[in-house]
């Protein structure tokens, strides 16, 4: 759940990979976890699981406490991506939500 902090996020991912995997969701389909990075910024303030960049750079998420690279992914019915090809395909923008998937 993105209400958890960048650390607890991060180190969920790391155990949970490759299976079962961590999941969100990206206009109402299944978006695969597989890798995350921890950054030194702490987070704008923004709501937990609020986009803060996506763009050539790569996909930020605001988490409960800081902030998390999305740095690979695997969207519903397709392959593991980069975070940042997966913004250029989905049309990902600052301000646009991820929502909590199943546990």
């Amino acid at each position: 759940a993105w209400e958890s902090s960048a650390s607890d996020i991060h180190n969920r991912a790391r155990g949970l990979s490759p299976q079962p995997g961590l999941f969100a969701r990206w206009g109402g389909k299944l978006l695969r976890v597989e890798k995350t990075g921890l950054l030194a910024e702490q987070g704008t303030g923004a709501a937990p699981g609020q986009v803060l960049r996506a763009d050539k750079g790569g996909l930020v998420v605001q988490t409960g406490h800081g902030a998390i690279e999305l740095l690979r992914v695997r969207p519903e019915s397709k392959g593991s991506m980069s975070g940042r090809d997966f913004v250029n395909g989905a049309r990902l923008k600052p301000g646009d939500f991820l929502e909590n998937g199943p546990p």
